[in-house]
């Protein structure tokens, strides 16, 4: 099993356009979609480059505040990541999470 910091881009490539189920509380989790998977410009010495994906939620008119959540990532297993509400488009909300 990999630690937060030895996650890559990579890990999140393969899964763009597929569903990852995001736990917002102990009752509530949402089929979120993988929609964009992003390098982020690199300003520090980490071996890793640094990296950023969105998920889109059907949520059309409320969302959850930035904070801790739980991604049920199809391999990796549960990951405890600080996702950031960006938006609403068409199809619902979106998220990001940056990984530096």
């Amino acid at each position: 099993m990999k630690t937060l910091d030895q996650i890559t881009i990579e890990d999140f490539k393969e899964l763009i356009n597929q569903k990852i189920p995001i736990q917002f509380t102990p009752s509530i989790t949402l089929e979120a979609e993988l929609v964009e998977v992003n390098l982020v410009k690199n300003y520090s010495p980490l071996e890793r480059s640094p990296f950023s994906f969105v998920l889109r939620t059907s949520q059309k008119t409320d969302y959850y505040p930035q904070g801790s959540y739980i991604i049920k990532h199809p391999t990796l297993g549960d990951m405890y990541l600080f996702l950031v509400p960006i938006g609403l488009d068409s199809q619902g909300t979106k998220y990001q999470a940056i990984f530096s």
